[in-house]
Order: structure tokens, then sequence, then C-alpha cells
């Protein structure tokens, strides 16, 4: 047997079982595992999908929807060296089928509920691919069961010769500008994602709570990094805002990780005041900007947490981490590259710069190795060990990073550069104001106007929102238009919540409200 705890399986399960072996490693759906024991079920699952023909290197698509499975197939994938083709369920079919397309999958595993809608896909996919079922029960033609070959496999550790900068998954970005991108992440990679928590406060009665996203990069940034560093995951198949709130009446949830949406969501819309939240020790938020008063909002419920902003892409998670909570910064500072990361503000000439506005590059152990079979692509983000995220920033000369959002969300008029966030963190300071969401608009021979639609749970009037606007925001930042909508459009994050604010949504549903 080759042992190497270069490998990312290794070290997440291999390594705690032999440290810690008697340690709660995770609890889901009222059962508890040791380190030990999830050692064992991770071994089970790795003999069982090499039995039924999966080989190192062999890339595996990967479409389940329940924690637990999600949790034991990505690590027992990964201790044999097969690479996860994360894909997300929330794709559309033509999505989806393009994905498998182009990464050229050696197999598949699903779950039962999704058997229909492979079906309809494998007829344009090759014969080669090997099918596989988790479960037993309804098999499709020329498909395998997972959970038939686990009965009979053994929970010895199995022979691996992967790990280092060897593949271990394709992780997808949004799609939110064309298809999505297949982002290569090795074992080295996804390990030094969870070195943040190593940094984190925690002692031996820390529980991690799911998170809202654990297939695709989610898993590594969180449950993975939680079991990486020994602490015990309360492992739930929902964990959006009602999820966490029916999640800590049962387990004494300590960390997690959400977007500021998440907060927004949980305040606004859901029974949260008799719900004790005094277990929560550390909250990390990020994904998205985080306005000062909703900043306040959720010091206000929980006010003996610390409070982390990080800032990441699905090419380089958790490159900068800050303390929001004891004022050392403001909550629009992402804070520095943490150790073993670096990050930069470059001007339109390449040129490092600070306290000036300018496109963030950052590199680290925790960078993508490159986009699958997109050359052009990988050459263009990722430039000599720097991937060039795409977002406008700034940085101050301590180092701090200021992300202000993506290049084409930016509000220009008026010789001035308008931030989408400070017109939102303005509207949410207004009573009755929940949520809100700026974007700029193009009309034919005039500058760029401003659209401000929000959410209320009162009966306050749009123009009584413009009114507050025009007397808090400079005047070139006051929207030309306030629309009141019943919701804002939300990417779909599999949470059970709201995921990241889509303004190229709310463009799309209001602009013409501006046009002449």
């Amino acid at each position: 047997m080759t042992t190497t705890f270069s490998n990312y399986g290794y070290a997440v399960t291999t390594a705690n079982a032999l440290r810690i072996p008697d340690a709660i490693a995770l609890s889901y759906r009222g059962q508890q595992f040791s380190f030990s024991e999830l050692n064992s079920r991770v071994n089970v699952t790795a003999n069982a999908l090499l039995a039924l023909g999966v080989k190192p290197g062999d890339k595996v698509a990967v479409l389940i929807h329940d924690a637990l499975p999600i949790a034991q197939c990505y690590l027992a994938l990964a201790k044999i060296g097969a690479v996860i083709v994360a894909l997300n369920p929330y794709w559309t079919d033509e999505v989806m089928l393009a994905m498998l397309k182009r990464c050229k999958i050696d197999a598949s595993l699903t779950q039962a509920q999704d058997s229909e809608r492979i079906a309809a896909m494998r007829a344009e996919l090759p014969e080669s691919i090997t099918w596989l079922q988790l479960e037993a029960g309804d098999l499709p033609a020329n498909t395998a069961s997972l959970a038939t070959e686990k009965m009979q496999a053994s929970d010895s550790e199995p022979e691996t010769t992967r790990g280092g900068d060897d593949p271990l998954a394709y992780f997808f970005t949004s799609g939110t500008t064309g298809l999505p991108k297949a982002v290569v992440h090795t074992h080295n990679s996804c390990r030094s994602m969870a070195d943040i928590w190593l940094a984190l406060p925690r002692d031996e009665h820390s529980v991690w709570g799911t998170g809202t996203i654990i297939w695709g990069v989610g898993f590594p940034c969180t449950i993975g990094a939680a079991l990486y560093v020994g602490m015990r995951v309360a492992l739930e198949d929902d964990f959006g805002p009602q999820g966490l709130l029916d999640a800590i009446t049962r387990e004494p949830i300590s960390h997690f990780c959400v977007i500021p949406s998440f907060f927004s969501d949980l305040l606004a819309n859901h029974d949260h005041q008799n719900i004790d939240l005094s277990s929560i020790s550390v909250v990390l938020l990020g994904g998205e900007p985080l306005p000062t008063n909703l900043l306040n909002k959720i010091k206000e419920r929980i006010p003996d947490a610390a409070l982390y902003a990080f800032y990441g892409q699905t090419e380089a998670p958790y490159t900068c981490f800050g303390r929001l909570d004891d004022g050392s910064q403001a909550a629009n500072v992402a804070g520095l590259a943490r150790p073993g990361c670096a990050a930069q503000v470059l001007d339109a000439n390449g040129n490092r710069v600070t306290d000036v506005i300018g496109e963030l590059a950052v590199t680290g152990g925790h960078c993508m190795q490159c986009y699958f079979d997109q050359p052009e692509k990988t050459a263009e983000d990722l430039r000599d060990g720097w991937f060039f995220s795409g977002d406008i920033a700034v940085q101050d000369k301590q180092g701090r990073i200021t992300v202000l959002g993506r290049r084409e969300d930016a509000i220009q008029r008026a010789g001035h550069f308008v931030q989408p966030l400070d017109i939102e963190d303005a509207a949410i300071g207004i009573a009755g104001v929940t949520e809100a969401g700026a974007v700029g608009v193009d009309r034919e021979g005039t500058e760029r106007a401003i659209l401000l639609a929000v959410t209320t749970d009162s009966d306050i009037s749009e123009a009584v929102i413009l009114q507050q606007l025009q007397r808090i925001l400079p005047a070139h930042a006051v929207p030309d238009r306030v629309v009141i909508a019943e919701e804002l459009p939300h990417s779909n994050d599999n949470s059970g919540g709201k995921g990241k604010l889509l303004r190229k949504k709310i463009s799309e549903q209001f602009a013409h409200l501006l046009v002449p």
C-alpha cells in the first residue's frame, strides 16, 4: 500500500483517524461519526469505486444532493486519485450537458432522483462512460450501484499514487458572463484553502456549521477545511437561514461561513428573535460586498461573535482575511492577504499602486492550476503565477484590500466612479428598507443612469426613499429611479436561502423604467 499525505483525502481523513481517532468528526441526521468511523466509511466508498472500475486520473462527474454522501464520495474520490467534476445541481439541462461534454468525463456518479435527467443526456455522450448510481434500487440500464458494491467493500486504506500538484477537482465558476468555466484545483491548492482555519479562534468544543454550499469549491472551503483541522462538523442538508435556526436548536454551532445576503434574509424574513444564537462565536462573511448597516445589524444580533471578512473566488478562494467586529477595519475592507498568499492592485499599465483604483491580482498556493481545456482564457487570467481577478479594488499602504466590485458593475458618471455598494448601504440604512441593489443603465445620447431596486417590510414609498437618499448621498450617486420590488433576484446556491445578488437581472427586469 502506498500512503501519501500529499493526497487531500488522506490528509483530511486518514491523518485525523490516526491523530484523534475517537473525536467526533461529524453529526448528520441524529448520527455521530468519529474520525476513525468517518475514515472507515470513506475507505469503503473508495474501495467500492475502485471495484466498479474508477481509476486514478479518471474524471468523475458527481451530482449528489445529500450532504453526507457528498462528503464521503468527494473524499473517497480524492483518496483514489480520481478527479472530481463537481456538477452544480441547479444548472439547466443545457448547461449540464455542455459541461459534461467539455470535461470529457470518464464516469458519472449520481442519485436516483436525477436518473431521468441524466438518461436524457446519455444519448449525446460517449458510450465509454461508466455510469454509477448512489442507491441500489431502480437502476437505469447499464448503470452500477455504489450502495450494492459498498456492502462487500473493505475499509482498508486504498492505494493511491496521486496527490500534491495532481488535479483533484474541477470546480465551476458561476457562469454569469457565459458558460461556467471548469477551474482545475489540485490536492495542494485544496489543502491550502484550509489554512485560513489555522488563524481562526477555536477550541475542542467548536462545531462547524455546514455552510451554504457543500458541493463544488464550497466543500474544500467549508466542510473539508473544518475536518482538516480536526473540528467537528454539524452536517446539514439545508443550511439556509431557516436551516441554521433549526440546526442550532439541536447542535451548539459555533462557526460558519456565509455570504452577507444570508443575514439580510435571516434578519428580515425569519423568526429568529426567540432562537438562542449565543453559541455562535465565529462567522466568516464574504463572496459579495458587506454594507456597513448590515454589519451593524449582524453585530447587534450576535454581539459576542467574532466577525471576519474574506475575499476570494473559485479560482483563488480565501485570499484576503480581516476582523470586522472589533473596529480594526471598515465593513467594505476585505483585509490583508493571508499568510502564504499575496494581493496587489495594478493600474492600466500593470504597475502596482496604493490608494488608487485598479484591478486586483492575487497569488498563493490556493490558486487554481488552470481552466480545463481553455488555454487562451487561462493565459488571460493567470499570468506569471498571478490570478487577475476581474475585480476592481484599492489597496492601502498597510496592504489591506478593499474590493469595489466587478468591472462590469461599476457606474461612471459626472466624472465620478460610483460604487453600487455605497448606494445600497445608504438604502438599507433607511427604516423599512430590507435589501437593495443598484445598477447602472445605459441611455442613448446621455450619461449612465442609476436604478435602485429595494425590498421593504413597511409601507414606505419610492418617493420617500429617494428623498432620504438625496439627503444622504452626493448628487452624482443619487439614483434616477427607485423601484420597490417583491423580491430581488439572487443566484440559487442550493442552501435553501438567497445566493448572491444578481445585479444583471435587476437591469433586465427594471431598466426599461429608465428608458426615455
